[in-house]
């Protein structure tokens, strides 16, 4: 019952209290936003830097993704947007689509036995980090799956970021959304490969709750974000 019972709360504060009070040059208000670590390191600076320049005293919580308690969060407004791989398909959520983006793998670039375009049985001979499927990405392995196969996994990490260093000194293999192969090649000695199975690509979308009537303040959020991340979608390396 919550939902509905918030969206007539909603509805009288802001009959009370009148719809477009949110001015950004001198709003203090707090945006609650969940997204993962690659998030924070390959969208995060062009939206920050926008809040910077037009609403100055905003300010900006990330949550880490916990993609199991996304929706309960939108719709009992304890986050003010979502920004994940993952499809949210419920009703009351909105979805912009930010962008497409696709796999790589990634390992050592002094690798002993993997090249650019290694073979699936070359790749599957390798033991491997995975990242925990909390963070939304799990196309990978559900094609990789359908073909009968699964990874060796040695090690299981939570956060993406924590690749670069790990690969750099060991024989392992992970797999990484293209977005960021840029900005992890430059953090430590690690080089891409081509996948050497067929992976379908994915989008990366920002998500709000549907009000009855729209919050001026998360409205702004949203529109900053998908300015931001819509021009920052045309240059993965960013």
């Amino acid at each position: 019952m919550y939902p509905s019972l918030r969206q007539a709360i909603e509805v009288i504060d802001s009959t009370v209290s009148g719809v477009g009070q949110f001015d950004p040059a001198t709003s203090h208000r707090t945006f609650r936003l969940h997204a993962t670590d690659l998030g924070e390191v390959n969208l995060l600076p062009p939206v920050l830097a926008r809040i910077a320049e037009a609403a100055p005293g905003v300010d900006l919580h990330i949550t880490p993704l916990n993609f199991s308690v996304v929706e309960t969060e939108l719709r009992q407004g304890q986050t003010d947007a979502v920004i994940c791989t993952p499809r949210i398909a419920a009703d009351d959520v909105e979805r912009d689509v930010l962008f497409e983006d696709h796999y790589c793998g990634i390992c050592s670039d002094a690798h002993p036995r993997i090249g650019p375009t290694p073979t699936l049985e070359e790749f599957l001979r390798e033991r491997h980090i995975a990242v925990d499927v909390s963070a939304g990405h799990t196309d990978v392995d559900r094609s990789l799956s359908l073909l009968g196969h699964s990874r060796d996994v040695a090690l299981r990490i939570s956060h993406f970021a924590a690749l670069p260093p790990l690969l750099e000194t060991t024989p392992y293999l992970s797999i990484i959304p293209a977005s960021v192969s840029e900005q992890f090649c430059r953090m430590a000695g690690v080089t891409t490969f081509e996948l050497p199975f067929p992976v379908p690509a994915v989008e990366i979308s920002l998500y709000t709750y549907k009000r009855v009537l729209p919050d001026p303040g998360t409205e702004w959020f949203r529109s900053i974000m998908k300015t931001a991340l819509t021009r920052a979608g045309d240059d993965p390396g960013r």
